[in-house]
Order: C-alpha cells, then sequence, then structure tokens
C-alpha cells in the first residue's frame, strides 16, 4: 500500500499454492483479504493475478507478462518480494535514480542490495 502513490501500475502475484511444502490456508486467507483491500482502494491501478506456479521464477514470469499488456507501457519494473519491506525515503531516492538515468537514457536499470531479515511482526 505505501508504493501505490509512487506508482502508475502495481501487480500483486499471489500464489494459490506454496513452491513447496504444505498449504497453509489460513495465511492465504489472510493474504487474499489484504490483496482484496489494496486492489479495492485502487481499482485502476491494481492488479491480481494468481496461479498456482512451480517455482518464484514462474510466478515472477506471469507477473511480468500481465506488465506487458499494461497502457501506458510501464518503462520500468520494481520487483518487491513479500518478505522485504523499504523505508519510504529510501524507496523515493531509488525510484528517483531511475528516473533521472532515464532522462538522459545512461541506464535502463538498478538493482538494490538489501539485508532481508526475518522479524516478528510487533518489532515491524
Amino acid at each position: 500500500e505505501d508504493l501505490l502513490p509512487r506508482l502508475r501500475h502495481l501487480i500483486i502475484s499471489h500464489a494459490t499454492a506454496p513452491w513447496f511444502g504444505a498449504a497453509r490456508p489460513a495465511r492465504f486467507l489472510r493474504a487474499s483479504q489484504s490483496i482484496e483491500r489494496i486492489h479495492s482502494n485502487a481499482p485502476d491501478k491494481v492488479r491480481v493475478v494468481r496461479g498456482a506456479w512451480p517455482s518464484e521464477e514462474a510466478q515472477r514470469n506471469a507477473a511480468l507478462q500481465l506488465a506487458a499488456t499494461l497502457l501506458p507501457r510501464p518503462t520500468h519494473l520494481l520487483l518487491v518480494d513479500g518478505d522485504e519491506f523499504w523505508h519510504p525515503v529510501e524507496l523515493d531516492r531509488a525510484l528517483a535514480l531511475v528516473y533521472q538515468a532515464s532522462l538522459v537514457k545512461r541506464i535502463s536499470w538498478v538493482r538494490a542490495t538489501m539485508a532481508t531479515y526475518f522479524k516478528t511482526v510487533r518489532f515491524v
């Protein structure tokens, strides 16, 4: 939801089954409810693609295929996993860098590294 003001399009790729391991229906239901809330708040910006993919790559590629059909056509894509989050200031800096660089056509992509670590919801 924090990304919406900064984006033209938001694609949420929601797996209906885990890539491996046992299904967790309660978590799936909570995620579905969150996705529906986000979609209902900005139906013109948010697209949801659902499926049972065999891998992270297949899931990502399904979202990229949808992105290719959007109008106006996206010039840059930001892929954010559900277990990663960005501080709003850092996100704005990264998006500004991509935008400024695209004006002079010096770069076509930026890779941002981050330390992914797991914390409880209470900690975050």
